[in-house]
């Protein structure tokens, strides 16, 4: 049976440290991407403080049913509304780089800590998760969260893919740096090719008080498609239709997950 799934991802400009209107920034976009007939959208890392929230992030982190969180799930009941997004999460005395997915019912459905940490700034303020993902089913579909830089991994994306997982959901934070469109034209669409597999990648804007950030969020697909992609750093929204179909279909064609020597690897 085919099943079918408009996402929405949203690229937009937070301010850091500055909950209540990124929270504002998320529920305008909600209810825009609401309208325009998506069921899930998916938002940037850290998205609620800001990504370079720095050392308010020892403030503004909250545990994973925070006030953010019941804003949120208040949110997502109210459109009917899936929503993914980034955000500083305290458990006791450590902090994590976390995302979470909500249905459509407003109920947490899947948590994931960050276990690859990019550069010295993450790890100056987050403690490393120590899970490789988790698979939920959600609309006919397999999710699995992972946040910016562990979509770089292969072997993340493949441990969950090896898993069931069909759609991955990927918050990033990604700067203007010297190679980074490789990760969106080449990185991104790679993971989705080699696993036959959906890669929603939900980046920041760039704004006039932020962190250059590059942009380009890209919603890929099976066989190296691109479904949408932003062609700039700006606010802005991304549709697709997912469908599994495009999987199966792939997989006659491209059939990696199932010819893949397992008895060869411990993984």
């Amino acid at each position: 049976m085919n099943h079918s799934l408009k996402v929405a991802a949203l690229q937009c400009v937070t301010k850091k440290g500055d909950v209540n209107h990124n929270l504002s920034v998320i529920t305008q976009a909600a209810t825009a991407a609401r309208d325009a007939g998506a069921e899930l959208l998916v938002c940037p890392e850290l998205c609620t403080t800001g990504y370079d929230a720095g050392r308010l992030f020892d403030t503004l982190a909250e545990p994973q049913n925070g006030p953010g969180f019941e804003r949120l799930s208040t949110l997502a009941r109210s459109l009917g509304l899936a929503l993914c997004y980034g955000y500083a999460e305290r458990d006791n005395h450590q902090l994590f780089n976390a995302a979470q997915l909500i249905d459509h019912q407003g109920n947490r459905i899947q948590h994931h800590r960050k276990t690859q940490l990019y550069g010295a700034y993450e790890h100056t303020w987050f403690t490393p998760g120590t899970t490789p993902g988790t698979v939920v089913d959600y609309r006919g579909f397999k999710f699995t969260t992972l946040i910016c830089y562990e979509i770089e991994f292969p072997e993340l994306a493949r441990h969950n893919t090896k898993r069931g997982t069909n759609v991955l959901l990927v918050p990033t934070a990604v700067q203007h740096q010297p190679g980074i469109d490789d990760v969106t034209q080449l990185l991104v669409r790679a993971r989705a090719t080699e696993n036959n597999a959906f890669v929603v990648y939900a980046n920041h804007a760039a704004g006039p008080d932020t962190l250059k950030f590059s942009g380009h969020s890209i919603i890929a697909g099976p066989g190296a498609r691109t479904y949408a992609i932003s062609a700039c750093n700006q606010h802005t929204l991304l549709f697709a239709e997912l469908h599994t179909d495009a999987i199966a279909e792939t997989e006659q064609v491209l059939p990696y997950l199932a010819d893949l020597r397992t008895d060869l690897f411990s993984t």
